[in-house]
């Protein structure tokens, strides 16, 4: 069953480890937590601008939250738990910029080499 647009964006929301309200800060408040909230509850429908920006936090493709392709949600729903969490972990760390996201790449790529 296609999901909603609403459930589409609550699970991206989830899936990138992000709180509603952690959500409206990395838009600097542009969004606020309880919009976000009437999106995620089909109380208001997503408009594009906002998806884009939405998007850009998620590291989800806009067109997968207005619910026009479904490839991110296959993807991700065929991860065991462990890779999950990875996933979130990587997607909290990409938001905090290049150079973190440098940073992290490095250890992971030490570890690896190390085994």
């Amino acid at each position: 069953m296609k999901k909603t647009i609403g459930e589409r964006l609550a699970l991206a929301r989830n899936n990138a480890g992000l709180s509603l309200a952690e959500l409206s800060a990395k838009t600097n408040g542009e969004i606020i937590r309880s919009r976000i909230s009437n999106y995620e509850k089909g109380i208001r429908k997503l408009p594009v601008d906002v998806a884009v920006t939405l998007s850009k936090y998620l590291n989800v493709p806009a067109t997968y939250l207005l619910g026009l392709e479904d490839e991110y949600l296959s993807a991700f729903e065929d991860l065991g738990e462990n890779q999950k969490e990875l996933f979130k972990l990587l997607n909290q760390v990409s938001l905090k910029g290049d150079q973190e996201l440098e940073k992290v790449a490095r250890m992971l790529k030490g570890y690896l080499d190390s085994n």
